[in-house]
């Protein structure tokens, strides 16, 4: 096979025992241009190109039969042409991708949310715009751990949110949990001991965010519940760490949500901004109805004995102080925390402990001294009983373990959302 150098017209020949398998590149020796050598084009005719073959006008030399050609590297395309060819090809692959992710219908059991969650087609498809609330992945589709959280906080508040609480029309478009965090909590461990009270729902409708107590497995709902019209957020960030949900409310109030995921505090923190961008969703008032009642759902301001509208009494902060002074523990087991009540009850007695081994050390001051122990824990676990019962509403007279639900009380207290005063007391 005789093959011509297109650069400087060289002849160069193979014989075919010297012939490449497939399509092979090859590099010339006297300009070091390079040529292409295909088997498929191989004759057993001598090739003798006329002078003016030469792609540059040089008249081609022959060789005397000797191999005279330097073999590279298996033919594909030019490493230039090979490389844009990649781009293209990755390029078109993501943008196939893109347009199966973005599709209504698509194929295979993960990219059917319904199929990953059938529990979904239960629940209230109308009210939780799923489309909007479960990322979809372009590897996993719907069948990822995010999803799978969001999918067990939406089950937790769903019965909730459903009987009493959604206003009619409202729907839920982002969903989180996180951990309240409270910094009069830090003698208990820096909070770690109040930890477990202190999960919450965080639910943005397309009229508030709404923050649900929940029990840590994420199976129903417990004590609290807040709301927070949009129209009352100053700010909302992610912490130092991204991580986390602070919201800054135009009264001066904060709240700070730890060990959100990420994704989820991003997504949260979008939503809301979106949201302030777009103007106050309700008016501000001077006294925010940011707490609802544990039982009818109600919309209620701060330092009530009792909800106004359906009688429910409240557990009192200065009832939590007393028990707390009287003896440390009892105060914490009134709100219904029976460990943290233990918790402070073994620590009361270690505080006896130490009393006592002053006494037998005869420090100076005599038993005043040696008292001191004990009465400061008196003070500050009757401090934290009074600041712990602030944290919201909960039932007097009752175990608090899940917040009832009284939809016939509720559809009224739908009508109440973002009042600027408190509902009248109706008997």
């Amino acid at each position: 096979m005789e093959i011509i150098c297109p650069e400087c017209g060289k002849l160069h020949k193979l014989v075919d025992a010297q012939l490449p398998a497939k399509k092979f590149a090859a590099k010339c020796k006297q300009c070091g241009a390079r040529m292409v050598i295909d088997p498929l084009t191989a004759s057993d005719k001598p090739l003798n190109p006329p002078k003016e073959a030469s792609p540059k006008g040089h008249p081609p030399t022959s060789t005397t039969g000797e191999f005279d050609i330097l073999l590279t590297e298996s033919y594909d395309e030019d490493p230039k042409e090979a490389k844009v060819s990649a781009e293209i090809k990755k390029e078109k692959a993501d943008t196939e991708d893109i347009e199966t992710v973005s599709a209504a219908e698509t194929t295979g059991d993960n990219n059917d949310l319904f199929t990953v969650f059938p529990k979904l087609q239960d629940l209230s498809p109308d009210i939780f715009v799923y489309p909007e609330i479960f990322p979809k992945s372009n590897k996993h589709g719907y069948k990822t751990r995010e999803n799978r959280r969001i999918f067990k906080i939406v089950d937790a508040v769903h019965d909730l949110l459903t009987t009493g609480i959604l206003a009619e029309g409202e729907q839920v478009f982002r969903v989180a949990k996180g951990i309240a965090y409270h910094p009069f909590e830090i003698p208990y461990a820096n909070g770690l001991m109040t930890m477990l009270s202190n999960y919450f729902a965080i639910v943005c409708t397309d009229r508030r965010l709404l923050l649900i107590n929940v029990d840590f497995r994420l199976n129903h709902p417990t004590r609290y519940l807040f709301q927070i019209p949009y129209g009352e957020i100053a700010a909302i960030g992610r912490g130092i760490y991204l991580s986390s949900i602070v919201i800054n409310s135009r009264s001066g109030r904060n709240w700070n949500f730890t060990t959100v995921s990420r994704d989820l505090a991003r997504t949260i923190r979008d939503f809301v901004a979106a949201k302030l961008d777009e103007g106050p969703v309700e008016p501000t008032v001077e006294k925010p109805l940011r707490q609802l009642c544990p039982s009818c759902r109600t919309p209620l301001t701060n330092g009530l004995t009792a909800c106004p509208l359906c009688s429910t009494v409240f557990k009192n902060p200065r009832e939590a102080l007393i028990r707390s002074l009287i003896m440390p523990g009892l105060g914490s087991i009134y709100l219904s925390h029976l460990p943290l009540g233990i918790m402070e009850m073994t620590g009361y007695l270690f505080s006896w402990l130490l009393t006592i081994a002053l006494l037998i050390i005869e420090v100076p001051g005599g038993i005043g001294v040696a008292l001191i122990p004990v009465l400061a824990y008196h003070l500050v676990a009757g401090l934290l009983a009074w600041k712990t019962a602030g944290k919201g509403y909960l039932v007097e007279n009752r175990p608090v373990t899940a917040i009832d639900k009284k939809p016939e009380i509720g559809k009224e207290a739908k009508k109440n959302i973002g009042q600027s005063e408190p509902v009248n007391d109706q008997k």
